[in-house]
């Protein structure tokens, strides 16, 4: 019964700590530039995809 009023109080206050807060918005930013990176190469992703598939296709053509 002790601990978990405990973990209310503590949540909140370790979301309102300063070091936290800076470290979460540079991870924050470090997510978005690894999304926008990863947009980018999508394309590129599906691109090799489908000649893998294609290429698989091929070899059991044969």
């Amino acid at each position: 019964m002790t601990k978990s009023p405990r973990k209310l109080i503590l949540g909140p206050i370790h979301v309102l700590a300063p070091g936290r807060s800076s470290k979460l918005s540079a991870r924050s930013s470090k997510s978005k530039q690894f999304c926008s990176n990863f947009e980018e190469s999508l394309p590129e992703y599906r691109n090799y995809q489908s000649n893998l598939k294609r290429s698989l296709y091929e070899q059991e053509e044969r």
